[in-house]
């Protein structure tokens, strides 16, 4: 799957060792664009992505996984991210206070 939007915030990496080994993760969060912008926390596990390029409001494309885990009887569904790029291509722009403009007119006849 793929998903657009613009980096809320980068996650320090996490790591530790385990019974296969040693792993580690690092994660963000992105504003998905839209009409309604939703947030999505994407979690890049043991990733090559060079995260120093990378910086709060960089409009991305991300690909990812989704994966369903269950834990305690609960379950929770992760979003694996496996690339990301850069891009400028986002369906609505952010004017100089963060704010949505959407410049695509509706024509829904509700």
């Amino acid at each position: 799957m793929e998903l657009k939007g613009r980096i809320l915030k980068i996650f320090e990496q996490e790591e530790g060792t385990a019974a296969n080994g040693f792993w580690y993760k690092r994660s963000i969060l992105l504003e998905k664009s839209g009409k309604y912008p939703r947030k999505v926390h994407i979690c890049f596990w043991k990733s090559r992505i060079d995260f120093s390029k990378y910086q709060v409001d960089d409009v991305v494309k991300v690909k990812f996984d989704i994966e369903s885990l269950e834990s305690k009887e609960k379950w929770y569904t992760m979003l694996w991210g496996w690339h990301m790029v850069k891009t400028e291509d986002f369906d609505v722009w952010f004017d100089d206070k963060g704010l949505i403009v959407d410049e695509t007119e509706d024509d829904l006849p509700f």
